[in-house]
């Protein structure tokens, strides 16, 4: 945690130096969580954002631009209260962030009152760009990644009858879970059971015991990586281990460093639009840069985050005296090759991207197929 702090504080300063001693004309917003669920993303998205921020110190020397790191602990309440002051602040040209669909929500409800832009590295509920024209998206929603995981479990794993297991009341889970299941029943499979359990809940032996009775081949987890240890251990320990299923909500490397020993026993994917092993020119140079500065890999919402960063500074390089309306105007027409693949809103503010199958192993997650976007 003070790590998180300290990295906050370092952007804010590194924001000084590039507005060359001036009062700044364009201020950036970034909203991230350093506690609370969130802050698994939080963290890893800080990372790509400053990475990205250092790479065009010198291009925006002359810009006149400050970067403005707010954490909003994984909370509505903080988050509104943020965005409502950014809002308010017309030097505040775009906002990136926040890292989950429940905070997400705020800032696209307010984003609309106040005429801001907000862009979404990693929030996938699908109704949040439905909201209005200032909010748009740099991942995947979770129609498009319900139905491929579908399309996965169906076709490659020729898997029929599936389990689920979700998060009731938490906008990310719910959406996933209802997208998988529509999608995986229109092509041809069977939903034996579908249980859910709350944000206070850590004994799943109740629910997991109604689900073993049923003899699932795939138990699909559509939630986030602070549950996913104690589900895995405990359905083990009552004998329940089919195939595990999950989305870009498990990619934590937490996850994975504290649980090998877990993670051996189990056949588990997820789905992400990120993957460090891909053969990309472009992500093998971003994964050195990256491993070289942080002394890690990058996961999903670094990689995200860095790419949503460098969309900004580049309609920055193209606008003169930019405000928030012609910020917009931009990002409509905008295509942009990431370290996350194409990212184009020339269709929408919804990019057309595609879906990666990540092997959950002891070493990592490790990429095993690409499910093609449309």
């Amino acid at each position: 945690m003070k790590k998180i702090k300290f990295l906050f504080k370092s952007v804010f300063l590194f924001s000084l130096f590039l507005s060359n001693c001036k009062q700044p004309s364009i201020k950036i917003g970034i909203i991230l969580p350093s506690k609370g669920e969130a802050s698994i993303y939080g963290k890893e998205a800080l990372d790509g954002i400053l990475m990205a921020v250092e790479e065009h110190q010198e291009k925006l020397r002359n810009k006149n631009v400050k970067i403005i790191i707010k954490d909003n602990k994984s909370e509505q309440n903080k988050t509104r209260e943020i965005i409502t002051l950014w809002g308010k602040d017309e030097k505040i040209l775009c906002v990136i962030g926040p890292a989950i669909s429940k905070n997400a929500f705020i800032s696209a409800i307010l984003s609309q009152r106040y005429f801001l832009p907000v862009i979404l590295p990693t929030a996938t509920h699908p109704l949040l760009t439905k909201i209005g024209d200032y909010v748009f998206r740099v991942t995947f929603n979770d129609s498009v990644q319900g139905a491929m995981l579908a399309r996965f479990v169906y076709e490659n794993l020729k898997k029929t009858k599936v389990a689920i297991l979700y998060e009731a009341n938490e906008p990310y889970s719910e959406a996933l879970s209802r997208n998988f299941e529509k999608a995986f029943k229109n092509l041809g499979g069977e939903i034996l059971v579908s249980e859910f359990f709350t944000k206070e809940d850590s004994i799943f032996y109740s629910k997991l015991d109604k689900i073993n009775s049923f003899n699932p081949e795939v138990l699909f987890l559509p939630v986030y990586a602070n549950y996913v240890k104690d589900i895995i251990r405990q359905s083990l320990e009552i004998k329940l281990n089919p195939i595990f299923i999950g989305g870009d909500g498990w990619y934590s490397e937490e996850l994975i460093d504290k649980n090998k020993e877990l993670i051996k026993n189990i056949n588990a994917y997820i789905s992400s639009p990120f993957s460090p092993d891909l053969p990309s020119e472009k992500v093998k140079n971003f994964v050195k840069k990256y491993t070289e500065k942080y002394g890690k890999t990058p996961n999903f919402a670094s990689a995200l985050s860095y790419d949503a960063m460098n969309i900004v500074y580049e309609i920055l390089e193209k606008i003169e005296l930019p405000d928030r309306k012609k910020f917009m105007d931009m990002l409509k027409n905008f295509e942009f090759e990431g370290v996350t693949g194409r990212i184009s809103f020339k269709k929408g503010r919804e990019p057309v991207k595609d879906v990666f199958i990540l092997k959950v192993l002891p070493d990592g997650f490790k990429y095993f197929l690409t499910m093609r976007g449309e």
